[in-house]
């Protein structure tokens, strides 16, 4: 669920895992008396921002005045109420920092020989 009271935007190769939920509002004021009128006219909203390359993790909330930078990580069920640099892990209710994203993937080399050959299988990592 994206909630856009202001602005939500959503860069390029965002990944968002299932019932996250992004809100840029707090859909209503936190003083009762305000609550209370007819029309709710003090409602506070900063806008969200989700880099490219993001990846947030199924059910995790993003709440108002968040950027989330390039290639970040938000882990499954996390509450992000700070902004997130780019290339980092952050997971947690509220969410803190893990480590750094590296951008390394496995790669795996097979090598084909009549000769045996020493380390027939390696792994090997490269970056993105």
């Amino acid at each position: 669920m994206i909630y856009a009271f202001e602005s939500v935007e959503i860069g390029k190769d965002v990944l968002l895992g299932g019932g996250c939920k992004i809100y840029d509002s707090d859909f209503h004021s936190l003083v009762l008396e305000e609550r209370l009128e007819q029309i709710d006219s003090h409602i506070k909203s900063k806008p969200v921002k989700v880099c490219d390359g993001a990846f947030i993790g199924s059910q995790s909330i993003i709440l108002k005045g968040v950027t989330i930078g390039k290639k970040s990580i938000v882990g499954a069920g996390s509450v992000v109420t700070k902004s997130i640099p780019s290339g980092e892990i952050w997971a947690g209710n509220p969410a803190k920092y893990i480590k750094k994203y590296l951008g390394l993937r496995p790669f795996w080399i097979r090598c084909f020989s009549r000769k045996p050959v020493k380390g027939v299988f390696q792994t090997r990592y490269i970056s993105n």
